[in-house]
């Protein structure tokens, strides 16, 4: 990855963000690494075991998304909405750096 580029990157793992949530991908400004090796994107860091494949980009859309799911006893299908599980880490509050 490359310094001062945004990208959207993929986790191996769920990352438990100051907000209380978890996440499965973040998007972000890449900082470069840290002196435990670990990556700093926007206002994270992010250990290197935990980062997936990573994706060059200028923009991400952070909304919801809708998952369907047949109820058993009921022949209609339910449609759940689920939260982003992007975190947008270029925007964390200061005090939210771990």
């Amino acid at each position: 990855m490359k310094i001062g580029q945004k990208y959207f990157v993929n986790l191996t793992g769920w990352y438990f963000a100051p907000d209380g949530k978890k996440y499965s991908a973040i998007y972000g400004t890449y900082l470069g690494r840290d002196n435990d090796n670990s990556h700093v994107i926007g206002r994270a860091t992010i250990p290197g075991n935990y980062l997936g494949p990573a994706f060059q980009c200028s923009e991400c859309r952070a909304e919801p998304y809708f998952e369907w799911a047949r109820v058993y006893d009921s022949k209609a299908a339910t449609v759940f909405s689920i939260p982003c599980p992007v975190l947008m880490v270029d925007h964390l509050p200061i005090e939210s750096v771990n």
